[in-house]
């Protein structure tokens, strides 16, 4: 995909300088295979999704070699939001080895434009903005004793020669600085369309020329912050819930498979509005009655955090969330699958108890 192909593959190629591929199973394995073959490579340059910061830090107890990083340039965070607790974790969990938070770095990035749009500056810790001062975007309503959400937006850099970006929102004007909207996009190595069963499409793109990515975000001092993909907010009772909070929020119920969750909106016709559907993947063997206790502190942890309560939680074993292929979550088919499947159990489970 394009991560891998361009900055792993032809980038190399393009530079001179070797790279190392390994398989993502054995990594998902054994993470600290990562940081083997850097020091044993002494590599410099590493692309992640976010995820992957997040579940490598989660996993350093299971780690039993001692490695040197501080060969590495940047780590950079790619093809996700950038979360800064995620980051945080990284960044403490293995300081001891030689990861420095200004190597943290971020990039956004897409097939659509062969690679990067935006790229941080190496030398500086990433820029943050409060939730508070975005217009658009999310809160959380917080609960004490520990950090749910973020409560920051971290930035994803600036746009690279020959890249232009704006925000617009959903009138069709431009947004100021701080103001969420969809981010488009205007460069010299942009796409022209996509071919699908229909043919050719070019649907995508303004009348102006501007590539319409179905990201959100906003953009803040020249730098943009991406929040999530549009068509995947949730709107209950007119607030916009992203489904990307709700994930980061279940992944810290313990039981729950790092990055195995998905969030999605199911439409509540009674209501006249979106309910939360939630489905999260149990780490080892499936039990039942422990997936009934995570579905309760599923519900009780999303409550506190957002304020809103999810209408559907199913815990579900292992290799049940839907995939693409090019490996990535697929929030569409897993939430299809829930539909077709999991919430008619449901329901039946329901009426069977009345």
């Amino acid at each position: 995909h394009d991560m891998g192909l361009i900055a792993c593959l032809y980038f190399p190629l393009l530079a001179g300088i070797p790279s190392l591929h390994f398989s993502a199973s054995d990594w998902l394995l054994r993470p600290e295979l990562l940081f083997h073959f850097i020091q044993r490579y002494q590599a410099s340059l590493c692309w992640l999704p976010n995820f992957a910061f997040s579940y490598m830090a989660r996993r350093r107890e299971t780690m039993s070699g001692a490695y040197s990083l501080t060969n590495m340039r940047a780590w950079i965070n790619c093809s996700e939001p950038v979360r800064r607790k995620s980051l945080r974790d990284f960044a403490e969990q293995f300081s001891d080895w030689g990861v420095a938070a200004q190597a943290l770095q971020s990039s956004y990035a897409m097939a659509e434009n062969v690679f990067a749009v935006t790229q941080s500056r190496p030398d500086r810790c990433l820029a943050t903005v409060p939730r508070a001062k975005v217009k658009g975007a999310s809160s959380s309503s917080g609960s004490d004793g520990f950090e749910l959400i973020d409560d920051e937006y971290v930035s994803s850099g600036r746009c690279l020669k020959g890249m232009s970006i704006r925000i617009i929102g959903a009138d069709g004007a431009p947004c100021p600085d701080f103001v969420a909207g969809e981010i488009q996009l205007r460069t010299r190595c942009m796409f022209e369309g996509y071919w699908d069963r229909d043919g050719f499409r070019r649907d995508v793109f303004t009348e102006d020329g501007w590539y319409r990515t179905g990201d959100f975000g906003f953009a803040a001092n020249d730098e943009i912050f991406v929040i999530g993909r549009m068509k995947d907010i949730i709107i209950v009772a007119g607030q916009n819930i992203f489904p990307e909070d709700i994930e980061v929020l279940t992944s810290q119920v313990p039981g729950v498979h790092p990055g195995r969750v998905v969030a999605f909106g199911v439409d509540n016709d009674e209501l006249g509005t979106q309910s939360i559907g939630l489905v999260a993947e149990m780490s080892g063997e499936f039990e039942p009655a422990k997936a009934d206790r995570m579905e309760r502190d599923i519900q009780t942890l999303v409550v506190a955090a957002l304020g809103v309560a999810p209408r559907f939680v199913r815990v579900v074993p292992e290799r049940w969330i839907v995939k693409s292929t090019a490996g990535k979550i697929s929030r569409r088919d897993t939430r299809n699958r829930f539909l077709n499947e999991a919430l008619a159990g449901m329901e039946l489970q329901n009426a069977t108890r009345s």
